[in-house]
């Protein structure tokens, strides 16, 4: 991703020419190496045909918690255990359920600072959403989960801010990176086993620092990389609800399984 962002320095242009537009326009002339098979491609999210018709789709979904459902499922219909115990947000919306090959380019993007597995997911996730939200109210603001400063001291950036900085920009919705953060560093999620323990790592964790952000807001996106046993984004979502937010939909890259 960095490298594509440095051409435009390199190359000047009319302001009416976006960075978007150039890149659809080298892709058409320098491949790239696809992410997942590493084969020669001529592709805006460096991805061959192929691979990206593979790429694991979330297709029939609860429209709560964003886990798959039965392909005979009624379409928008939230499942059973929403239905007892719904979530404290309103929707979560998924690119892909995690399983190979996401599970690895997320790993990969996270852990190894593999960017360019991170800007081809987070562009199919705004190409998504897009489509998701054509007739639909848009939300106002993307909060990206926010990680604690030592855990961004160690790995050397957010990952869910820089999918919120792509999928801002193309989706045209405010990014506020600063509105939520850790009050303290908890435990990695996925060290803990029991819904019930990630629920408790998190209690208190999470606190709204820039309120003025949120005040001409009541709608407003939580996005994450991975969301699992839903524990972060409802503890996310709490905080937010006493200031009075409406509506709170939760994008993610990928949905395991609890």
């Amino acid at each position: 991703m960095e490298k594509w962002e440095s051409l435009q320095w390199i190359f000047p242009m009319p302001l009416e020419i976006t960075f978007q537009s150039l890149r659809l326009q080298l892709s058409k002339l320098l491949p790239a190496a696809c992410v997942v098979c590493g084969q020669s491609c001529f592709n805006i999210y460096s991805l061959c045909n192929e691979c990206e018709y593979a790429l694991p789709w979330t297709k029939t979904s609860c429209k709560q918690c964003g886990l798959e459902k039965d392909i005979n499922t009624m379409v928008n219909m939230s499942c059973g255990h929403c239905l007892i115990n719904p979530p404290v947000f309103n929707y979560c919306n998924a690119v892909f359920r995690y399983v190979s090959p996401v599970n690895k380019l997320v790993a990969n993007f996270k852990f190894n600072a593999h960017f360019d597995a991170g800007h081809c997911l987070s562009s199919l996730m705004a190409k998504k959403m897009q489509n998701a939200y054509a007739n639909e109210e848009k939300p106002q603001l993307i909060i990206p989960v926010p990680l604690h400063r030592n855990r961004i001291r160690k790995r050397g950036f957010n990952q869910a801010l820089e999918i919120g900085k792509v999928v801002s920009r193309r989706c045209q919705i405010a990014l506020a990176h600063s509105v939520v953060c850790r009050s303290r560093d908890t435990s990695p999620q996925t060290e803990l086993r029991s819904a019930q323990a990630r629920k408790l790592n998190l209690s208190n964790a999470f606190v709204v620092s820039d309120k003025a952000a949120l005040r001409n807001s009541s709608f407003v996106v939580l996005l994450d990389d991975v969301v699992t046993t839903m524990a972060t984004a409802n503890a996310i979502s709490k905080v937010l609800r006493h200031q009075g937010i409406r509506r709170i939909d939760v994008w993610c890259l990928a949905r395991a399984s609890r």
